[in-house]
């Protein structure tokens, strides 16, 4: 095996670069862990609940909204019939 530690300076500073880089990572990550502040945000908690029983309950009161609407629009429709009724044969 030959001289394999036969670097240009500009190798070393890189490698030096990167274990500097290495060691702060870890390093902040043990902090971190050790602090252990990350918790979620008081919101999410509470809303949690009710997200879990009923997940789609933002979705189904828009179609109960479209439900009554059309329902209402087949109410007015039979009131407001008028000649251009396209079932109703010629005269």
């Amino acid at each position: 095996m030959g001289n394999s530690l036969n670097l240009s300076p500009l190798g070393w500073t890189v490698l030096i670069c990167l274990g500097i880089f290495i060691i702060i990572l870890n390093l902040s990550l043990i902090v971190v862990i050790r602090k252990k502040t990350i918790n979620p945000p008081r919101i999410i908690q509470q809303d949690t609940g009710k997200y879990l029983r009923n997940p789609w309950h933002n979705e189904d009161a828009q179609w109960q909204k479209l439900s009554q609407q059309v329902a209402q629009w087949k109410e007015e429709k039979p009131a407001n019939k008028s000649d251009s009724d396209p079932d109703r044969p010629a005269e």
